[in-house]
């Protein structure tokens, strides 16, 4: 099964924005968790400690002296969403979770929200088109 990946604004720009070496390497991870889903283990992947959504994670990407990581997270419907990426080593190692988890941790919750609405919406409609099918089946 392939998982759908989902990429934010942000991490897209930080992808143009990589090498074209870096980028081959970062993509590979992202491939990886679209095959593996939630289960992607370490070291391409990690838990997050201080995000308000237990279900954060990081993909872990080393390449020569930078060490990437993409903080992402699945939806209620399933999908992975890829928030915020950068060199870690940039910030001080430390300083990358201290500036990008409430960034990420506000980007999730507007997505939980859009994905609610939209899992709603789907719903109602089936319940409709199930209700249309009952009275098709009646009428014959």
């Amino acid at each position: 099964m392939a998982w759908r990946v989902d990429l934010s604004a942000e991490v897209e720009k930080f992808l143009n924005d990589l090498t074209e070496e870096e980028f081959e390497r970062v993509d590979a991870c992202i491939s990886l968790l679209e095959q593996f889903g939630p289960n992607l283990p370490r070291p391409h992947s990690g838990e997050i400690k201080g995000s308000k959504h237990h279900s954060m994670k990081e993909l872990r990407i080393r390449y020569g002296d930078e060490h990437f990581r993409v903080l992402y997270a699945f939806d209620p419907l399933r999908r992975a969403y890829l928030m915020v990426a950068a060199d870690k080593a940039v910030y001080d190692f430390d300083g990358f979770y201290t500036k990008f988890i409430p960034i990420a941790d506000d980007m999730f919750d507007r997505r939980i929200a859009e994905s609610k609405t939209l899992k709603d919406a789907k719903a109602k409609k089936t319940k409709a088109t199930q209700a249309k099918a009952g009275k098709k089946g009646k009428k014959g």
